[in-house]
């Protein structure tokens, strides 16, 4: 199973402190199996965030929705994952202490939960949180037209900011970019062919 979450981090360089931004994470997407958390949770197991040189997992999510909830509901759908995985003689934990519970990743995720459906406004409450951080991943498992919203504000929080999203059209891409009129020249739009091993990048410069 292969994830564009697993894939994005994989982006990101060794030794510096990284921070990978889940906006999204209680959608179909997120939640299913070879879904989001799921892709998380092995590049967790597989000892990705260790050759990174750590990353820190920030979850955006909003209301009526609550910390608890947004663990609870990842953790149900990692919890068969890590059941499975135990029954492969193949696999081997490669997390930091060797422990590869769900509940070991969930613990480093750090839940920022927003009253409404203002993206900016949870954006720039995040982009105080995120400031000390070398490199930023942002993974948008959200509707096209609220892109703009975290792309632009992600990009000015004085790191480089890498931007990944599901699988999507070429032309719905351009489409966002185009009624969001981003992305700032410091940041990219990433998005992953669904059924291929390779990334296309386009620049959505504001005009």
């Amino acid at each position: 199973m292969f994830s564009i979450a697993a894939a994005a981090l994989c982006l990101v360089g060794v030794n510096s402190k990284q921070a990978f931004v889940f906006e999204g994470a209680t959608g179909d997407n997120a939640l299913r199996d070879g879904g989001v958390w799921q892709g998380l949770y092995e590049a967790f197991a597989g000892g990705v965030f260790e050759e990174a040189g750590g990353v820190t997992l920030f979850v955006a999510a909003n209301k009526p929705h609550t910390d608890a909830q947004v663990r609870q509901k990842a953790l149900d759908t990692l919890q068969p994952l890590y059941k499975e995985l135990q029954t492969n003689a193949g696999w081997a934990c490669k997390a930091a202490g060797s422990d590869c519970r769900p509940e070991a990743m969930l613990s480093q995720v750090i839940v920022n939960v927003w009253s409404g459906r203002n993206a900016c406004a949870q954006a720039a409450n995040m982009s105080s949180d995120l400031e000390g951080y070398d490199r930023v991943s942002l993974y948008l498992s959200i509707p096209p037209f609220a892109f703009g919203e975290w792309a632009r504000l992600l990009s000015r929080i004085g790191t480089r900011v890498s931007i990944a999203c599901m699988s999507l059209a070429r032309s719905r891409l351009a489409q966002a970019c185009k009624r969001q009129n981003i992305c700032a020249s410091s940041s990219q739009m990433l998005a992953f062919q669904k059924g291929t091993s390779t990334w296309w990048t386009t620049g959505c410069h504001s005009s």
